[in-house]
């Protein structure tokens, strides 16, 4: 039971939450989780040489969502043979008591898979260890510069948003496909509109601290929440024209690192939410309470945190302030062992899945009229029931151009929603994007720098800020601030003299 409530709260909050909190986070180093048995790997060789042949592209995952039915694969490969295409798909799935990090790695290197799912994840209190930059930097995997140069490769490179593809960059090259259903690029501050005037959110969206004026001189029905608010570190610091290294803050648009003691603009902010917070005015809530306290219209102004069918269902009523960001590291996604027997084929379909419709729909759920059905443009399962297929577009990164269902992010019209995000003049551009932080340098106190700092979003709830803030601070210098700062800045230098090359 445990284990599926941490299922259940995980595919909740994957595309927000825990994307952001991991932004840059210092990897951990592999462990020696439980490894496959000699019988455990004779029977996983087995079973792949039944399903090798020519044209057969074996996918590895891991085993923590469920398996994606038989039915889809069969009817994908019928469909690609029918087309004429050489390529079909079978999957391996690596267990998830098994270190998915060890096994992936030694599978790449072996080149006993031709695909690879780079997330690490675990319900079993083992630390899995690395991402998707330490498992890269081993040297398995193949760069995809060449690939994105071809007619074929450029109609993948097209199925992503460039910055999305800069975020990926490692080393100055491209090695995975970003996973679509992690992407989360930007929030809004929403206002009701019978409550407010666009000269009101202009205000604000001028000056954050014009929020408080302007609730005050409000008379708002009782039992109404005037900001519903949902904490967000990552974000919090783009607001301030920064992003978030390390526990360091560097300007986006210069990449200068400083401590975020020494930014004016976020210990304003943190005293302006402090100030909302110590006068009732503003009210954190977990996506429970928030989602009740919306669908009943008890609010006056909302964070928006995700682009849900609860916020398509409102955005009529809204006036919408869309808060700065910029694109970040999205430490999931699909990509190819350099070793790969079945390479070509490989890059034929994934490229097959993220640019045409219809492959990605019967991957993700099936045949239409037969094992789902669309109504007024979502997925359905035959009974009429909503679709629960989101951990199937997780596991493989193929989301955009699948039938969305009500649970989804970015439920309605899809690329129009996409694109407002991606062409709004609140995505910043980030020099930093792109760098990938190299923690095999840090020691354990500059390792636990990044939770320091981390913890500060939370200080506008304290009631002595000054004291609060001043504590941090502290803390900050005693993590090993100031060598950590010195480290960043060797590498962000290293990495701007390997760009020019």
């Amino acid at each position: 039971m445990k284990k599926k409530i941490w299922i259940a709260l995980f595919l909740l909050f994957s595309c927000s939450i825990l994307a952001c909190s991991k932004e840059e986070k210092p990897s951990e180093k592999p462990t020696q989780a439980p490894q496959p048995t000699k019988v455990q790997q004779q029977e996983e060789k087995e079973g792949e040489e039944e399903i090798r042949g020519d044209g057969v592209v074996l996918w590895t995952i891991q085993d923590v969502f469920g398996k994606i039915p038989e039915r889809n694969i069969n009817l994908l490969n019928e469909r690609l043979r029918a087309d004429g295409y050489s390529c079909t798909l079978a999957i391996r799935y690596i267990p998830e008591e098994i270190n998915y990090y060890t096994r992936l790695s030694e599978l790449l290197r072996t080149g006993e898979t031709d695909i690879a799912t780079l997330s690490f994840i675990s319900f079993t209190n083992e630390d899995f260890g690395g991402d998707e930059v330490s498992m890269i930097r081993e040297g398995n995997m193949e760069p995809l510069g060449n690939y994105f140069s071809t007619e074929e490769g450029q109609a993948l490179w097209n199925a992503n948003y460039e910055e999305n593809w800069e975020a990926a960059r490692i080393d100055n090259e491209i090695y995975y496909i970003p996973n679509q259903a992690a992407m989360l690029p930007g929030t809004y501050l929403a206002f009701r509109r019978d409550y407010f005037t666009e000269e009101e959110v202009e205000r604000v969206s001028r000056d954050f601290g014009e929020l408080e004026k302007i609730l005050e001189s409000k008379e708002l029905p009782e039992g109404t929440v005037p900001v519903c608010w949902w904490n967000n570190m990552i974000n919090n610091v783009y607001m301030t024209g920064h992003s978030f290294v390390s526990g360091v803050f560097a300007e986006m648009e210069t990449g200068m690192l400083k401590s975020p003691f020494e930014v004016q603009e976020y210990k304003e902010l943190l005293e302006q939410l402090h100030s909302l917070y110590q006068k009732g005015l503003l009210v954190e809530m977990d996506r429970a309470d928030r989602q009740r306290t919306i669908e009943a219209g008890n609010f006056a102004v909302w964070y928006v945190g995700e682009i849900d069918i609860l916020f398509e269902e409102n955005r009529d009523k809204l006036f919408l302030m869309h808060l700065p960001y910029a694109y970040r590291k999205n430490s999931m996604g699909a990509g190819v062992s350099k070793y790969a027997k079945q390479k070509e084929e490989a890059l034929q379909l994934l490229t097959l899945l993220f640019t045409e419709e219809n492959y990605a729909n019967l991957l993700i759920y099936g045949e239409e009229g037969k094992d789902y059905k669309v109504i007024d443009g979502f997925a359905c399962n035959m009974r009429g029931e909503p679709a629960r297929a989101f951990y199937f577009c997780y596991m493989t990164g193929i989301y955009d151009n699948v039938v969305p269902a009500q649970s989804d992010d970015y439920p309605v019209n899809r690329k129009q929603s996409k694109d407002e995000m991606y062409y709004s003049d609140a995505r910043k551009k980030n020099v930093l994007l792109g760098f990938h932080v190299d923690d095999s340098a840090f020691d354990e106190q500059m390792l636990s720098l990044y939770n320091v700092v981390q913890n500060t979003q939370y200080l506008w709830m304290e009631e002595n800020f000054e004291e609060a803030w001043e504590a941090a601070a502290q803390a900050f210098w005693e993590a090993g601030g100031e060598k950590v700062m010195a480290e960043l800045e060797r590498q962000i230098e290293e990495w701007k003299k390997e760009k020019k090359e």
